[in-house]
């Protein structure tokens, strides 16, 4: 039962991700964190570097945990430990 709840909080995870990188390309900008109590967002035409830095480590997290997800379900990797 374990490992069903935490494969399904991983597939959740990544791909919710996934959409919200999605989301982020089809917009052309994404929150990259703050600056001085600020809000960043880079966009695609202002800053088109960060924009895909950043892009890339959304989707690339989304697939990482989605992949986990999947292969934690099928038992060929560990499930999240929950203590």
């Amino acid at each position: 039962m374990e490992r069903l709840v935490t494969s399904l909080f991983l597939i959740f995870v990544g791909g919710g991700l996934l959409v919200l990188s999605r989301g982020f390309w089809r917009d052309g900008e994404l929150p990259a964190g703050t600056s001085a109590f600020k809000a960043w967002r880079p966009t695609r035409a202002d800053n088109p570097l960060a924009f895909h830095v950043f892009l890339s480590l959304y989707a690339g997290g989304g697939g990482v945990l989605l992949a986990w997800g999947l292969l934690a379900l099928l038992g060929l990797a560990p499930a999240l430990a929950l203590h």
